[in-house]
């Protein structure tokens, strides 16, 4: 007959308390070695230095394009509305250029229409209102920045997400780089192919930028000086505008 060879293993024991000792035996975790730790510590630090790495791109300092605004039930400007509009921008030259049709959520019928013009060296802000007998222009003192050439320096990377349909870099601590309206810290999305920027979201609104819209050439200057045209009154001192302009 064949002899049984000799495999070294122990011999089994039939009771069950032994095979209940001797599977623990078998599946008892292995001690992690110093190195490996070692690794696994380099890897996660690697991995924060990276993420700190990653910043929002420049803000374009010229550009035109379409955006929208939804704020929320916390805006003191117009709680819970929505606006569709187009901007333009020339930081270098201190211009900016803003245009809403704008009204509360659900009712088109009550739609109105304004336009804010910057004008950063001569300090100045043009408001365009909506009125019963036409455009209402007002000419006023504006010596706050125009734009935040700060706006990103304390952001803070969160990783990737999607936003209307778009894959993106995501970021918090941000402020918007064109100053208007109720200024928050926000949330930031960056286009993953194209680095431009894809949408603002604080308490107070949300700001989406259309990509199909959104060209970084620089914008003809008549958008920015042709409101002088207009009969523009000029605001006294401390007198204040009938609407808080907006983003």
């Amino acid at each position: 007959g064949c002899q049984a060879l000799d495999s070294g293993r122990p011999a089994a024991t039939h009771s069950r308390q032994g095979v209940r000792q001797d599977r623990f035996r078998k599946f008892e975790p292995r001690r992690i070695s110093t190195s490996m730790l070692q690794f696994v510590t380099l890897a996660m630090a690697l991995g924060a230095a990276g993420a700190a790495s990653v910043v929002p791109h420049d803000f374009p300092q010229t550009a035109s394009y379409d955006c929208s605004l939804l704020t929320t039930n916390a805006s003191s400007l117009c709680a819970d509305c929505v606006f569709a509009g187009r901007h333009h921008i020339d930081a270098a030259k201190g211009y900016g250029y803003v245009t809403w049709q704008f009204g509360p959520k659900g009712s088109d019928d009550e739609f109105v229409n304004f336009m804010d013009v910057f004008h950063a060296e001569e300090q100045a802000m043009f408001m365009v209102q909506d009125t019963k007998v036409g455009p209402l222009c007002m000419q006023m003192e504006h010596t706050d920045p125009v734009f935040n050439a700060t706006w990103a320096a304390g952001s803070e990377f969160k990783g990737y997400a999607w936003f209307d349909g778009r894959l993106c870099r995501h970021f918090a601590n941000v402020y918007p780089y064109f100053i208007q309206g109720e200024v928050a810290v926000s949330e930031y999305y960056e286009a993953l192919e194209t680095n431009l920027p894809v949408a603002f979201v604080n308490k107070y609104a949300t700001l989406i930028y259309n990509p199909n819209q959104f060209d970084t050439s620089e914008p003809d200057a008549s958008w920015f000086t042709s409101v002088t045209e207009l009969p523009c009154k000029k605001a006294g001192p401390g007198e204040q505008p009938g609407r808080k302009y907006l983003l």
